[in-house]
């Protein structure tokens, strides 16, 4: 795959572009950024937490439903068939194991009701119901289902239990005249192995939902610290934006105010290199009208020394023009084409005085292979030279100097680079 390449003027550009933004633009995408995964982080483990205590509970009713048909003595269970056995000793026998069943498995109490029940014909009766005598919800009827009692309203998944004789849990909650409830049913089989009836264990929605709270509370108070995350993100990128913001102002006020007064210096500088040259030209002007006239050689010694002086002061102001130049980026590099030894003869002629007062011996080594002319700036080369023999004087002790030149690089047949 290609790798995109991004230049250092569109990174600047994007990052002028940011700064630019207002902190509570920072602030509010920060937000988003931040809350957005970490709450589907948070709803998919609640969601998942959600399925696995769901069918915990599930496995629970249907556990619950499986107990109770043990616990039924399947011979009495199937001569219960007439409603006057309703207050028989059979039938509250077999009533007390089924609670002594559901007391024993239901340590939270999550289960309301226990019973069986019989499919006949294409409706469903009641057979046992471990409910005590009362009316807890308020509806004027019995809670407590009586034998052979018609069930009106059965849980679908009763009824498939009572056709299929596979144990099964509601899917979704159901609603009969005793509530909203969700319920697990277990297949009850006689001794030859024959479908009879099923055993249902019944939980009330309320408690359904009441078990399944703690994991939602968990799940709220999660996306709350979320939330307050991400505010406490976008809050500190806002402020980090406004601060970078002012940062940026101050150092562009900083660069503004540098940029000003490295103009005003160029501008003094050159003004200054200026008013200089004026009256030093008129200076070197007038000895050279001088050295026209007749004079003795201790005059012309002098006169001489005078001129050289003054030659090399302005080319001193000169450099100093060029380097103000440079500084502010407004000097113009020239081509020029000059001889190599007249060059070299150039920069001796303004340090003779001085090679001659310490007794210095000069020399000229040019290499047969150097060209005898050269392109280039020609001020800036022999201000170089002239510097460097003006350092070679001032800090070291030489007995004598050599100055040289000689290709350095071949470029082609007709071009190189001297040293």
């Amino acid at each position: 795959m290609p790798v995109t390449h991004i230049s250092k003027v569109a990174i600047k550009r994007r990052a002028q572009s940011w700064i630019k933004w207002h902190p509570a633009a920072i602030g509010v995408v920060t937000f988003f950024l931040m809350m957005t995964p970490m709450m589907i982080a948070v709803w998919s483990m609640y969601n998942k937490a959600d399925q696995i205590l769901k069918k915990g509970i599930h496995d629970q009713l249907l556990s619950a439903a499986r107990v109770m048909m043990k616990a039924i003595d399947v011979e009495v269970h199937e001569s219960l068939r007439k409603p006057e056995q309703d207050l028989s000793a059979a039938y509250h026998q077999q009533v007390q194991k089924m609670d002594a069943a559901k007391m024993a498995v239901d340590s939270s109490q999550m289960i309301k009701f226990a019973y069986t029940c019989i499919l006949d014909g294409a409706g469903v009766r009641f057979v046992l119901d471990a409910t005590p005598d009362g009316d807890a919800n308020n509806d004027g009827v019995n809670d407590r289902s009586k034998l052979m009692e018609i069930y009106e309203g059965p849980s679908p998944t009763l009824l498939e239990v009572l056709k299929t004789g596979m144990a099964k849990v509601d899917r979704e909650p159901y609603t009969d005249r005793w509530g909203t409830f969700m319920s697990g049913f277990a297949p009850i089989h006689d001794a030859n192995g024959k479908l009879v009836a099923a055993a249902g264990v019944d939980m009330s929605l309320e408690d359904y939902v009441l078990h399944r709270s703690g994991l939602r509370q968990v799940a709220t108070m999660s996306a709350i610290g979320v939330l307050f995350l991400a505010y406490l993100a976008g809050a500190w990128m806002a402020w980090y934006q406004r601060r970078l913001q002012n940062s940026v102002a101050e150092l562009l006020r900083a660069s503004d105010a540098a940029a000003t007064a490295e103009r005003v210096k160029a501008d003094f500088l050159g003004a200054m290199n200026h008013e200089l040259r004026t009256p030093l030209n008129a200076v070197l002007g007038m000895s050279e009208m001088l050295g026209q006239t007749a004079l003795d050689d201790k005059q012309r010694e002098m006169l001489e020394a005078v001129s050289k002086s003054g030659e090399l002061l302005l080319a001193t102001l000169t450099s100093i023009l060029e380097f103000t130049q440079l500084d502010s980026r407004r000097l113009k590099i020239e081509s020029e084409e000059a001889g190599v030894r007249s060059l070299l003869q150039e920069v001796l002629k303004v340090h003779e005085g001085e090679l001659r007062k310490k007794g210095l011996s000069f020399e000229q080594s040019i290499a047969e292979d150097c060209p005898s002319r050269y392109t280039g700036h020609v001020a800036f080369l022999r201000q170089v030279l002239s510097q460097l023999l003006s350092h070679c004087f001032r800090w070291m002790a030489p007995r004598r100097v050599v100055m040289g030149a000689r290709a350095w690089d071949w470029l082609s047949a007709n071009d190189c680079v001297m040293r």
